[in-house]
């Protein structure tokens, strides 16, 4: 039996150099996208140490579409049996036409941006924009997250103002000092206040099953709100950080909690008055 290769070679493909090495036996092929034979003899060299070493880049990453995360984000839905799945489905038909063939690492916050910008030209609103958004995030998170992981970074995604949120009274710097002399349990209450224009009432009764922290929004009913009309409430980074950090600690110290701000003793919070005037 012919034994097998096992030392790496480079070649050409037309006027382009490319190498051959190995990992555990199998084969690895690779361009330099460079006409200089130097450079394929330094890349090959350093992929048989890497390759010794165990520490050879995410190929198969550099290589996954987008078509690829949109299939794995409706494939969690289809097997945790999120109710949403038909609006996940119109998410992804939205997405494609622009996003389809995409290799991941090829989108970019610019080519989100310009994403944004042909949207906003074709007369959808920002609460409909930042949905597909949540939806695009969610697709890099998912792939993130698996083994080995299908993207090596998530993009940056800025979700629009939509026409809910209300100005504050706050500068910024007012707001953190402010908050920074709140009880440690009412700083996520402002934070939410502070960033989404929420109501007290909408916030102090909000409640898990109303939070999609896939989608990056807070559902609010005709019965949450004071105008007894229904909206969606998105999350920024820091309000979606705060947010998956409650639930988390909430699932390991009290799972049966459906409030999402509750008092140290695990009451709701019904008024902080006092301590807000005194803050």
């Amino acid at each position: 039996m012919k034994e097998k290769e096992k030392n790496g070679c480079i070649y050409k493909r037309g006027n382009i150099w490319w190498v051959k090495f190995y990992q555990r036996g199998k084969a690895i092929y690779e361009s330099t996208k460079s006409t200089e034979r130097r450079d394929a003899e330094k890349l090959l060299l350093q992929r048989e140490i890497e390759a010794d070493q165990d520490k050879l880049p995410n190929f198969k990453a550099e290589r996954t579409k987008w078509d690829d995360l949109a299939e794995d984000y409706l494939r969690e839905y289809r097997i945790e049996g999120f109710r949403s799945l038909r609006r996940a489905k119109q998410h992804v038909e939205n997405l494609k036409p622009y996003f389809g063939g995409f290799k991941a690492h090829d989108i970019t916050t610019t080519v989100i941006n310009k994403f944004i910008d042909r949207q906003k030209e074709a007369g959808l609103s920002n609460a409909t924009i930042n949905r597909q958004l949540s939806a695009l995030r969610r697709m890099f998170n998912l792939g993130a997250k698996q083994t080995p992981p299908k993207v090596l970074r998530i993009p940056h995604i800025k979700m629009l103002p939509e026409d809910n949120v209300r100005e504050g009274f706050f500068e910024h710097d007012e707001f953190v000092a402010l908050r920074g002399a709140l009880p440690e349990h009412l700083r996520p209450v402002v934070t939410l206040a502070y960033y989404t224009g929420m109501r007290k009432a909408e916030i102090l009764g909000l409640k898990w099953d109303q939070v999609d922290l896939r989608e990056g929004i807070i559902r609010l009913s005709q019965r949450d709100t004071k105008t007894r009309q229904a909206r969606s409430v998105p999350m920024n980074d820091e309000v979606w950080g705060f947010l998956v950090a409650r639930k988390r600690d909430r699932d390991l110290k009290s799972p049966d909690m459906p409030f999402v701000f509750y008092t140290p003793e695990g009451e709701p919070i019904e008024s902080f008055r006092k301590v807000w005037i005194t803050a």
